[in-house]
């Protein structure tokens, strides 16, 4: 039986009707946020296009009997072929605008929160204004019963659908007003992007810039230190993130497993105390790494936190290329702990920039001292390669200098951070002591990493000498840092296993020491990495 009104209808009717197949678009879309959101961020699904209009008729009943409804139900009926048909009244009343007082906008809805009902969908389109009292429209979203988790997000909504049109301190003070300083510091919380619902964000212009200032002005008037983001997601960005370098390391040790069995044969034979010694030497580089990063960040970190960032450092940076990740993770790390975004990227870029010119000088030292009694040549790449290098080093730039678009990023972005980098590396040369403790640090990074090496070449039986494997360490790093693959996995050890040969290491000794290398110095730490990264994140470090 179709429903119908008791008495007459004021007005002319619109009649909506609602096909089939007109479904399938909304399930998706619920689906989707059941998916992606936390359980009591959702309503309950609607079973049926026939469920959903009579939801809607029947909020529009309830917020009608209130006198909040800015249109009322006619006639509801189910017709053939599954088809709907919806009938309402016209909107009554006029557009919000500057000439309504905010405050009965607030008073409207606190008037709905007070009979348990939210709306969940409060774009000024929705809002109309008849003699005084605000009215609503659009109740498809709409819930008898609503939990505190939807009259926050109302809440929030109003914030940015009011400051769109009246600005954010006669908003956020009408809100605090009527609602309360507790309420609206909470409903603040959802304020973000991934909180508000799109639709909402389209009916407004450049949201970023209106969720912003909307967010800032209830910090200033509630006088709260800071607004913790809601955490409305199954899963947050950090996890995700995480999961997606969890699934990179297992690709890119996929190979190294392969070996392990022909590693663990080896292993029997091994000199442990020369393997535990590369294990307590390896330390120095998480020592030295935390040195350097935190001299360059003016000791405005906590040096132990620090050092125990370095772990999830080195898991972020095996599982992508050229270790970006772990730059990204130190970043992160500087400007949680107080840094700002610009100091803490700098303070980054400084320690790189040092570590680069520390890992060339002593290159270049032990290159010498190893030449004198050992040839490098082989080490040298062909002619051949050496022009190929440099007709792709000059196709690069000659891209970057015709290109506008990309001469300008080196204008606006790269040149301003090298301009920086090389102001604090002037600042640096006047401080011999805090550039010196840079050095020391970022050369046990280099020299702790040899050190472990050759530590597992004695520890197989290899007697060559710390110079010689030094300078492969060091070429191998180079390769790593250059290699297109997470961690340098493949070109690190092709590299490590060919110079520890072409200095006369036998392969038997050569491959079982560099396996043993990657475990003291990549695997193991990666594997210690993951539990840290997760520690950080809980303890709001990263």
């Amino acid at each position: 039986m179709p429903w119908q009104p008791s008495g007459p209808v004021p007005g002319a009717a619109l009649i909506e009707l609602y096909g089939p197949n007109q479904r399938s678009g909304g399930l998706l879309r619920q689906f989707w946020r059941k998916l992606r959101l936390r359980s009591s961020e959702t309503a309950p699904l609607h079973a049926s296009m026939q469920r959903a209009v009579e939801h809607r008729a029947l909020m529009s009943v309830a917020i009608g009997d209130l006198g909040l409804a800015n249109t009322s139900t006619v006639a509801l009926s189910a017709l053939e072929r599954g088809w709907m048909l919806y009938a309402r009244t016209a909107a009554r009343g006029r557009p919000i605008n500057t000439e309504v007082p905010v405050e009965q906008i607030w008073q409207s809805l606190a008037k709905l929160h007070e009979a348990q009902i939210s709306h969940g969908d409060l774009r000024v389109s929705e809002l109309t204004d008849d003699d005084g009292t605000v009215l609503f429209g659009g109740f498809g979203k709409a819930e008898f019963g609503a939990t505190d988790v939807g009259m926050q997000a109302d809440i929030a909504q109003l914030l940015v659908t009011t400051t769109a049109v009246y600005g954010a301190e006669p908003t956020v003070t009408a809100a605090i007003e009527v609602f309360g300083r507790d309420a609206v510091l909470g409903a603040s919380r959802r304020l973000t992007k991934a909180a508000m619902p799109p639709r909402i964000r389209r009916a407004v212009p450049d949201e970023s810039a209106l969720l912003a200032a909307a967010r800032d002005e209830v910090q200033k008037q509630t006088g709260a230190d800071q607004i913790q983001t809601e955490t409305i997601t199954r899963f947050t960005r950090s996890q995700i993130i995480q999961l997606v370098l969890l699934v990179a390391l297992v690709y890119v040790a996929y190979p190294f497993l392969s070996t392990l069995p022909t590693f663990f044969s080896e292993l029997r034979s091994a000199n442990w105390w020369w393997a535990l010694l590369g294990l307590a030497v390896s330390i120095m580089t998480y020592l030295g790494a935390a040195l350097a990063l935190w001299t360059c960040a003016d000791g405005q970190v906590s040096f132990r936190n620090l050092t125990i960032m370095q772990f999830a450092n080195t898991f972020a940076a095996t599982t992508t290329p050229a270790g970006v990740g772990g730059l990204a993770l130190s970043a992160r790390f500087l400007q949680k702990g107080g840094l700002g975004a610009v100091r803490a990227t700098t303070a980054v870029a400084l320690q790189q920039s040092v570590q680069v010119i520390t890992h060339l000088a002593l290159l270049l030292v032990f290159s010498v001292a190893a030449g004198a009694r050992t040839d490098l040549s082989r080490f040298v790449p062909s002619a051949t390669v050496l022009w190929l290098l440099g007709g792709a080093a000059l196709g690069v730039l000659g891209t970057f200098m015709f290109v506008p678009r990309l001469r300008r990023w080196l204008g606006t972005e790269l040149a301003p951070k090298l301009a920086e980098v090389l102001v604090d590396l002037r600042e640096l040369a006047r401080e011999p002591k805090r550039l010196g403790l840079i050095i020391l640090g970022c050369a046990a990074t280099t020299l702790g990493a040899a050190l472990a090496l050759w530590a597992s070449v004695w520890a197989f039986g290899g007697d060559t000498s710390f110079v010689t494997v030094t300078v492969v360490t060091m070429v191998g790093g180079t390769l790593a840092s250059a290699a297109p693959t997470p961690g340098g996995v493949g070109a690190v050890e092709a590299a490590l296993i060919g110079g520890l040969a072409a200095f006369g290491v036998p392969m038997g000794v050569a491959v079982p020491a560099v396996l043993l290398y990657r475990i003291l110095t990549c695997w193991l730490p990666v594997i210690i990495g993951w539990p840290v990264m997760r520690w950080l994140t809980r303890n709001n470090m990263i």
